[in-house]
């Protein structure tokens, strides 16, 4: 619920505009005063109602029923910058591998793996049988483990 102080904050907010309005009005630019300060306000009272940015520091005490906590201390923990450094390097050397092999071998564990597609529909696409999708599939996982093994 909105409070008396809150209305009257609006309302003083709205006659500094028209204030202003008072003292900024040009007449050379053939504007009618009414329209002008009608916008002036809209303007003003749109700024005034956009979502503003909360800045909370993690470091903020938080009150619970045990007690009060900082809420560091509730966020939970599984990120370990190490693992995302390892991850994000073998993900380099996999991408490394994958263009490493044949062409035909490179587009089938794409459109597999990267695109989603099933076998049936990358054996229409690439005009080859069923079979020979699996194998070229199987022989380029074979072939980037060994890539990846070295």
């Amino acid at each position: 619920m909105i409070n008396r102080e809150y209305y009257d904050d609006l309302i003083q907010g709205g006659y500094e505009v028209i204030l202003n309005c008072l003292l900024d009005y040009d007449e050379e630019r053939k504007v009618h005063f009414l329209g002008y300060v009608k916008t002036m306000l809209k303007y003003h009272y749109l700024d005034k109602h956009k979502k503003k940015e909360i800045n909370i520091s993690l470091n903020q005490s938080i009150k619970l029923k045990n007690g009060n906590v900082e809420l560091i201390e509730l966020i939970e923990g599984d990120v370990c910058v190490e693992e995302d450094i390892i991850n994000k390097f073998r993900t380099r050397e996999l991408i490394k591998c994958i263009f490493e092999l044949t062409d035909r071998q490179r587009d089938v564990v794409i459109k597999y793996y990267i695109e989603n597609k099933a076998i049936a529909q990358i054996s229409k696409e690439l005009n080859i049988s069923y079979r020979t999708v699996v194998n070229t599939k199987t022989a380029a996982i074979r072939n980037l483990r060994k890539k990846l093994k070295q």
